[in-house]
């Protein structure tokens, strides 16, 4: 997601919202002056340090790499030499474990 697109009359800051202060965004509409004419006023937002927090881990996940290419040429070798060996025990206790865990966080009432 994005979040210099959100748009939003309040932005609050975590540490003085509920407090009262109307260090709140600071934000003046679109209006007419005197002479009739359209004026357009800039906006402020002062960013609360957990949505500091979120954009650099956003920038964190954008910049890792989906695949861990040392671990894929690790296991390739393993394969291509026929020393990579399987624990099909584990492999069927992990899936019926991960089978249940699903069933239980989808599971409705």
């Amino acid at each position: 997601m994005d979040i210099s697109k959100v748009q939003s009359d309040r932005i609050l800051d975590k540490n003085i919202q509920g407090t009262g202060k109307s260090d709140r965004l600071q934000k003046q509409s679109e209006g007419t002056n005197n002479s009739g004419v359209n004026q357009t006023t800039s906006e402020k937002v002062k960013w609360s340090d957990d949505a500091k927090l979120m954009s650099q881990a956003l920038d964190t996940i954008k910049n890792t790499p989906d695949v861990r290419a040392e671990k894929v040429a690790a296991l390739k070798a393993k394969v291509a030499s026929g020393s990579y060996k399987v624990d099909s025990g584990a492999l069927a206790d992990k899936m019926i474990n991960d089978s249940l865990a699903e069933d239980l966080l989808t599971r409705k009432g």
